[in-house]
């Protein structure tokens, strides 16, 4: 197999992926919007959704003005990721964090979250290379770039630093809760596991494979293992916590038919 049919393989898995988060993302937001814990999970299956597509499109990507638009995508949605784990950690794990009255302790996680996109609408806008630096046409090569390629403006490191921030967050509150919280129930303590270890094997898989197979290939390895363990996280917390769902059961069959039909006609025309 040749790299073309090679890179057209890594398109149409990752949009293949794209479109089945997408759908499940939509599926958890729309199962009951009033539930935190659904809407982060859903939100965060949405953008890991979108950061998939942009994946699967900059692999065949051959000119500089191609691969932008993907890189556009990446540079809003990959360093979001962290902080907005963090969020959806919590909100699986312990709602009432973000919902009392110290929930503007959280204030600094949500800046991170939407720091990204708004310093990159903000750079296309003025061209300042605060973070988006954009992909220079005489040295793209054609295909795939990992993200520090387009993203190493002046005010990266706060992006980045925040995201190591997030993630020794993540650790240190689901080890609190699966160790160390006396209050923990089993479901919470084996859900807390669950994302330690989906947190373990995304990092390895960022850290240490992507020196043997694509990095293309090992975004949407960890893409795939976020969106099988959050969507799993959400159905799970909704049946052992007993959260009702909205709506009676006519409307949810019919917003089940139509999340999963109108994204599936969109994609097959589009392809």
């Amino acid at each position: 197999m040749n790299s073309i049919d090679i890179n057209q393989t890594i398109q149409y898995s990752a949009w293949f992926l794209a479109l089945a988060g997408l759908i499940v993302g939509l599926f958890v937001l729309t199962l009951n919007p009033k539930n935190s814990a659904n809407r982060y999970v859903g939100i965060f299956l949405l953008i890991s959704s979108l950061n998939t597509y942009a994946v699967g499109t900059m692999v065949t990507a051959i000119t500089a003005i191609q691969a932008t638009y993907s890189a556009v995508i990446l540079a809003s949605t990959t360093s979001m990721t962290e902080p907005l784990l963090l969020l959806t950690s919590v909100a699986l794990l312990r709602p009432g964090w973000i919902q009392g009255k110290k929930r503007y302790l959280w204030y600094p996680v949500y800046l991170l979250t939407v720091l990204p996109v708004t310093l990159t609408v903000f750079d296309l806008i003025t061209g300042t290379n605060l973070w988006f630096t954009r992909i220079d046409p005489e040295t793209y090569p054609g295909g795939f770039l990992i993200s520090p390629v387009f993203t190493s403006g002046s005010l990266s490191w706060i992006v980045r630093a925040g995201f190591i921030l997030c993630f020794i967050a993540i650790f240190t509150i689901l080890i609190y809760i699966a160790l160390l919280d006396k209050r923990s129930i089993k479901n919470d303590r084996n859900l807390a596991w669950l994302l330690l270890i989906q947190q373990f094997l995304a990092g390895a898989v960022l850290t240490y494979f992507v020196q043997y197979i694509h990095p293309s290939i090992t975004i949407l390895i960890t893409n795939t293992v976020f969106i099988l363990t959050y969507a799993f996280a959400a159905f799970s917390q909704m049946i052992s916590k007993g959260y009702r769902q909205t709506g009676t059961l006519q409307s949810r069959l019919s917003r089940v038919v139509l999340i999963v039909a109108i994204p599936v006609m969109v994609a097959s025309t589009a392809l």
